[in-house]
């Protein structure tokens, strides 16, 4: 499966699934950022599930992964480890700009 991406996602699926990736939780942990909370919302620590599932900033940009995978307490999973739903996991990534 990983084999079929490009380096650049590989290497940003695995930072995602190992949650080693720049959110501010683990940037504060690493003492690389203040504060843990996410700086697009503000509700929150800034984490991989919430940026993925529950960020109210980009509420606008999961609609169309949710037409691809069902919203749920397994969508995370399904997110990182189906190869169609990984594809429109960096559609919604490269929309929200998030890793720029």
């Amino acid at each position: 499966m990983l084999a079929e991406l490009p380096c650049k996602h590989t290497s940003l699926l695995v930072q995602l699934c190992t949650r080693h990736c720049p959110f501010n939780q683990y940037l504060h942990h690493i003492q690389k950022a203040e504060s843990p909370i996410c700086t697009a919302c503000s509700d929150t620590s800034e984490i991989v599930c919430h940026y993925l599932l529950d960020c109210s900033m980009h509420d606008i940009y999961r609609n169309d992964m949710y037409k691809v995978i069902c919203s749920g307490p397994k969508a995370l999973s399904t997110l990182l480890s189906d190869l169609n739903a990984i594809k429109v996991l960096f559609t919604y990534i490269h929309t929200t700009k998030q890793f720029e």
